[in-house]
């Protein structure tokens, strides 16, 4: 094999290759026995085999740490230090236990149980694993900027898929399924750029307008029409520099970030914040750093129109924008 060979693009696929070719019959040896320290009773002998790979490739050392990819770097990578590093790197395996956050296109998001790590890990082939809350046992690597599998992964059904599955319906599972559906539908109203704030507010609910009202000290007795006017007047002057010490600096760092977008951005970029609005903001008012910014009234979420496509956005109500660029000045 020539160094020319392997570049970055091939380098980890010629990696498996010439462990699979050179050492397949120590492979072989491993399956069945108590060698690999993960269990492969349950899998199909391809599996099986595919399991041990990985591990024999990427994790299995010597006592003095030393592996198969750093024998392959040594006879190919000489001439590429920066690619032999990488390779060296992906012995830096992450394992354990994983839930499902979600997926987007080719990644799925991970946090792993035991230190609440959140990881993008890249996959192909079917995506119905990867179901949001379902708990995964699996292996994941770093390459070339990117998370990826290494390994078989197992799966648990996630407790909504137990039930479903045997027709049972828990309590909690059936007021999850409400929420899930109360803020589908409050994230549902149509949103454009120059979107008010009273506008907004008249399609919420009677709970979020009262959310809002009690977070602003107004008197939630009042008519809905009554405390939305309320709130408005708030958030249209200076009053509303006194949430400066209420909001985290990170709700700030949110609302530097959408003003600096023209006062909306597609939902996705907010992705580094977290958001625990739920629809009962009397018994659960919003803490994370986009929750609080739309418990206060200061950002909505919704749908807007796109380039001919329907977007999930956040926006700043086009007529508390001035209003909101006091309260994020510096000093």
């Amino acid at each position: 094999m020539e160094n020319n060979f392997v570049n970055q693009g091939n380098c980890l696929s010629v990696f498996l290759e010439y462990v699979n070719d050179n050492y397949g019959n120590q492979i072989e040896k491993v399956l069945g026995s108590d060698d690999c320290p993960y269990d492969t009773s349950m899998l199909n002998d391809e599996l099986a085999y595919k399991d041990i790979l990985f591990w024999f490739a990427i994790e299995r050392t010597d006592a003095t740490g030393r592996g198969l990819a750093d024998e392959f770097a040594e006879k190919f990578l000489k001439s590429s230090p920066e690619l032999a590093a990488e390779l060296l790197g992906i012995k830096n395996v992450i394992k354990g236990t994983f839930v499902v956050l979600g997926r987007d296109a080719g990644t799925v998001r991970l946090r792993k149980e035991d230190d609440s790590r959140e990881y993008a890990v890249s996959y192909s082939g079917d995506s119905k694993i990867y179901t949001a809350g379902r708990v995964l046992e699996t292996r994941i690597y770093k390459w070339n900027g990117a998370y990826r599998f290494c390994g078989i992964t197992r799966a648990r059904l996630t407790d909504e898929e137990i039930y479903r599955r045997s027709g049972f319906i828990m309590p909690e599972l059936a007021m999850r399924w409400y929420e899930e559906g109360a803020m589908k539908r409050a994230e549902s109203i149509v949103l454009r750029p120059y979107s008010k704030l009273s506008s907004i507010l008249n399609k919420y609910s009677a709970n979020w307008v009262d959310g809002i009202a009690n977070a602003l000290g107004i008197d939630t007795k009042l008519l809905k029409g009554e405390k939305i006017r309320r709130i408005a007047i708030v958030l249209t002057s200076d009053s509303i520099c006194g949430l400066r010490g209420k909001l985290p600096g990170e709700s700030l760092d949110i609302l530097r970030l959408v003003m600096s977008n023209g006062g909306f951005v597609k939902y996705g970029e907010l992705k580094g914040w977290k958001d625990d609005t739920g629809p009962s903001w009397g018994e659960a008012p919003p803490k994370s750093p986009i929750g609080m910014l739309r418990l206060y009234g200061l950002i909505a979420v919704g749908r807007m129109p796109i380039s001919s496509k329907m977007y999930k956005v956040a926006i700043i109500p086009a007529d508390i924008r001035e209003c909101v660029r006091k309260l994020i000045a510096e000093g």
